[in-house]
């Protein structure tokens, strides 16, 4: 068998056999490499092109996120330099009000505590809260406090640096057994008013009043700071 072949591969070699044969593999080998190569890189090439495409979606995207959130950054901070403004400019409208140190018992029923404001603007629609139905304003174990006149003008103003009066009708309860001519009571009560702008405030007023041998006396009176309760954007 050893020998057959042997005779074989001379007899080829003697026709140029295997010179075409060697031939024919010189050229192939490389091109089936060549082939192999390139369909390696191209392989390699499209993963690298998704790679990258991968990569650049990615920049865009953090890019894109990174760009929003310095927009709502921005927005924030300007969002933030309006409002302060708004509020210095609405603290630079707002009325205070204080109590002055005159109150009296007009007629023998009727509470008069003149208010002043301080504030950096005018007060408007001044009124005290109460309850529509029975303009009752407070009510204690020995006085029922009514809404007589809410201040004493018309269109219920108070300029800047200006006072005004508040009038409060007092009745002391008749039906309780407790000394009239001498009794010491609180009142507590709101104000409220609007600026220039209707931006709405209310304060809380507690007024000790009492009476000593039926007269008349006041004593201490607390007034609150405004407080916002509507604000007019």
């Amino acid at each position: 068998m050893k020998l057959n072949l042997l005779e074989h591969l001379l007899k080829w070699k003697e026709f140029g056999v295997l010179d075409v044969i060697s031939m024919l593999l010189s050229t192939v080998v490389p091109i089936i490499i060549m082939i192999i190569t390139l369909i390696v890189e191209k392989k390699r090439a499209n993963k690298n092109m998704k790679i990258q495409q991968k990569k650049h979606l990615k920049d865009i995207e953090e890019t894109k996120t990174m760009h929003q959130e310095q927009i709502k950054v921005l927005k924030e901070g300007n969002q933030k330099r309006i409002d302060a403004q708004n509020e210095i400019n609405r603290i630079s409208i707002m009325p205070y009000l204080i109590n002055e140190p005159n109150v009296s018992l007009e007629s023998g029923d009727t509470l008069t505590i003149p208010f002043k404001n301080i504030g950096n603007g005018t007060a408007t629609h001044c009124c005290v809260e109460y309850d529509e139905l029975s303009d009752c304003i407070c009510e204690t174990n020995f006085i029922e406090y009514y809404c007589s006149q809410p201040f004493d003008c018309i269109s219920n103003v108070i300029q800047k640096n200006q006072s005004n009066d508040l009038k409060i009708k007092l009745k002391i309860k008749d039906d309780m057994d407790f000394d009239k001519e001498n009794l010491c009571d609180r009142l507590n009560f709101a104000i409220k008013f609007d600026d220039m702008k209707m931006n709405s405030y209310k304060q809380d007023v507690i007024a000790e009043i009492s009476f000593k041998d039926s007269i008349f006396q006041c004593g201490r009176i607390v007034v609150g700071e405004p407080t916002l309760q509507n604000k007019v954007e």
